[in-house]
């Protein structure tokens, strides 16, 4: 029933466009992890982070970061993920 209102649809979509145009990208918890050493912690933080860029990118992007910035932001966050899971 929410849905059928076009009040709180046009806010759900001016919301949706906000998160896509600015998104979070977890980079206070990131560093705050990272400065811990607490690794398990930055490798959570940072596997929601790529979920995020692996979503603008399925969505085509948004005003801040265009898809070749994504997929390099993709790129770095997979290497980082790797590296936090070896057991070295």
């Amino acid at each position: 029933a929410g849905d059928a209102d076009p009040f709180r649809a046009k806010m759900n979509a001016t919301v949706r466009q906000r998160q896509m145009n600015e998104p979070n990208l977890y980079d206070k918890e990131i560093h705050r992890a990272m400065a811990a050493v607490d690794k398990a912690a930055e490798r959570d933080w940072r596997v929601l982070r790529l979920g995020v860029l692996v979503f603008l990118r399925a969505h085509g992007g948004s005003e801040t970061l265009d898809p070749p910035e994504l997929a390099w932001r993709i790129r770095n966050e997979l290497v980082a993920i790797r590296a936090r899971n070896d057991p070295r």
